[in-house]
Order: C-alpha cells, then sequence, then structure tokens
C-alpha cells in the first residue's frame, strides 16, 4: 500500500470504491504500528515529512482504533492541548484516551492521567493510585510526584519513604529528586544532615538544567556553603536562571570590585542583561557608568590640551 493511498483513505476520497476502502481499513489495521509511526512523522515534520497536524491526528486516530496505545497517547496529548485551528481542547476526551492507554500498561499514559485527576478533577486519591502503579514501574516523575505527598502528610507522614522514592528517581537522572533530595540532605529532615551529599546531588541537578538547583548551587558558590567560594561560578549558574536580582548584585560586585576583580566591561554586560530581563533600574546604572566615562575622557583631553 502507497503513501498516496493511505493519504486518500484519510480524506475519504470519493473516487475510492467501498470495496477498496474497506480493503485499505483492514490493512491498516493490521499496520497499527506503521500508522503511529506516520502520525509522528506529520506531528512534528521528521525526515521528508512536512508538518501536517491534520494528517497527524488521521494517522494517531486510525492507529488508536486498532489499538496502539502510543498512538492513544499522542492523540490524548493533543486533545488536552488542542490544536490551533483544528482540534479544541477536549480534556474529557484526553482523560478517555489517557484511561484507554494507562488501561494497556502505558506508563506515561498513567502520569498524564494522574495529573489530570490531579489539576482538573481534583481527586488526589486516584492521581495517588496512578502515580504509585507508574512509580511501580520505574517511572522517575511518578515517583517524585508520589514522595512529595508523603512528605505533605497527605496520608500518614512517611518521610523515609519519601526519601526512597526521590533517591530512586534521582538514581535515574531526574533532576527534580536529585534537588529534592539534596534539600532533605541539607536540611537534615527525614535523614542525617548531610552538606556534602546535598552539594553532591544539587550539583548532578544543576548539570541537567534544573533551575533551582542552579540557583541554589550558585548562593553557596557565592556564600561558601558546603564549597570554597567562587563568585565566577556563582555568577555562570546565575546567569543561565536569569536570576535578575542576583544578577543586579553581581553587576554592582563587577563595578566596584566586592569579593571579585573590579570589571567596568563585565559590569555593563550584566547591568544590560538585567535590563533586558525588565529591571529598569539597570538603566540609571548604565546611564551613570557611560556619563562616567565620558566625563573622565573630558577631562583628559582638557589635561593634554595644557
Amino acid at each position: 500500500m502507497t503513501h498516496e493511498e493511505l493519504s486518500n483513505f484519510l480524506l475519504l476520497d470519493p473516487e475510492i470504491n467501498e470495496y477498496d476502502r474497506e480493503k485499505l481499513f483492514d490493512s491498516i489495521n493490521a499496520n497499527h504500528k506503521r500508522m503511529f509511526e506516520l502520525g509522528v512523522s506529520y506531528d512534528f515534520g521528521k525526515g521528508d515529512f512536512p508538518k501536517d497536524m491534520s494528517l497527524a491526528i488521521s494517522y494517531y486516530t486510525i492507529a488508536t482504533n486498532a489499538g496502539n496505545l502510543d498512538a492513544a497517547f499522542n492523540l490524548a496529548i493533543n486533545y488536552e492541548n488542542g490544536v490551533d485551528g483544528m482540534l479544541q481542547k477536549n480534556q474529557l476526551k484526553a482523560i478517555e484516551l489517557y484511561t484507554k492507554a494507562a488501561n494497556g500498561g502505558h506508563v506515561n499514559a498513567m502520569f498524564n492521567l494522574a495529573m489530570c485527576y490531579e489539576d482538573s478533577k481534583n481527586d488526589i486519591p486516584k492521581a495517588i493510585e496512578l502515580y504509585t502503579k507508574a512509580a511501580n514501574l520505574g517511572d522517575a516523575d511518578s515517583q517524585c510526584c508520589l514522595a512529595r505527598y508523603f512528605i505533605n502528610d497527605f496520608y500518614n507522614k512517611d518521610v523515609s519513604k519519601a526519601i526512597e522514592l526521590y533517591t530512586k528517581a534521582a538514581e535515574s537522572d531526574n533532576s527534580t529528586a536529585q534537588f529534592e533530595l539534596a534539600q532533605l540532605y541539607y536540611g537534615g529532615y527525614g535523614a542525617e544532615k548531610n552538606i556534602e551529599k546535598a552539594i553532591e546531588l544539587c550539583t548532578k541537578s544543576a548539570e541537567l538544567g534544573n533551575q533551582n538547583a542552579q540557583n541554589c548551587l550558585a548562593y553557596c558558590y557565592e556564600n561558601g556553603i558546603g564549597v570554597d567560594i567562587n563568585m565566577e561560578k556563582a555568577c555562570k549558574l546565575y546567569m543561565k536562571t536569569n536570576n535578575v536580582q542576583s544578577l543586579y548584585t553581581f553587576a554592582q560586585r563587577y563595578e566596584i570590585g566586592n569579593m571579585v576583580k573590579k570589571d567596568i566591561k563585565k559590569a555593563k554586560e550584566l547591568y544590560a542583561t538585567t535590563l533586558k530581563l525588565g529591571n529598569s533600574f539597570a538603566q540609571f546604572d548604565l546611564d551613570r557608568i557611560n556619563f562616567s566615562a565620558n566625563n573622565n575622557k573630558r577631562k583628559l583631553s582638557d589635561l593634554e590640551k595644557k
């Protein structure tokens, strides 16, 4: 069956007779994995396929009806978020599709369905049930969400269980789990206080791009908490998170040489960065530095004339 024949079928081309259409339908049902793959290709514009959400949704729908769980999951995402000008948001349809995939053992569908029950339906017990199933199947995000409930005492508070879940997720390189676990070790909450372990976990999380961890680690380097003071590392980490207040502080540090080598150029760069991030006060600082620089040039020029 050619790609053109499949497309014609999906678009219900009137030139295809009912007998041929039925044969195509049977063939598609027998090849739902290929239908899903075509859906993904059109969904994300993979390879030589143009991005075409209309065809993507059509392929996903046919593959879903044929029992493909991955297609049901992707179709659910589209119903949950909507597709501009093509598919309206439909939470109930999304939940129906997530449920179909979750009942078939699709772990990511279990997690998304748990979030739906948690957020839109406000059914926490059902969400926890789904998080637990997915967590037992090794899903790190579900392990994190489940740990949060043990920390926050939704049922019986069990910090040791939370640490166990966070540890499993952290071992799967889940940056959220690594950061949350770092905080527990730092504060000695449910575990023996261990600053070295906290810094190690926070560093791993920061390296994976977790902005909370990056800010926390930057603060540690800035203030010498568990590590030697390193202003350069602190500034670089704050830059990654676009932490306006901290970057503004570092701009001031570089301008006057407070705990760093005085560097007006660096100060101006940081002031400019915070200005782009919405710090209007930085414009005054830039104007002040530029005025001072121009004033100094005029003074030098006057001296040369004398």
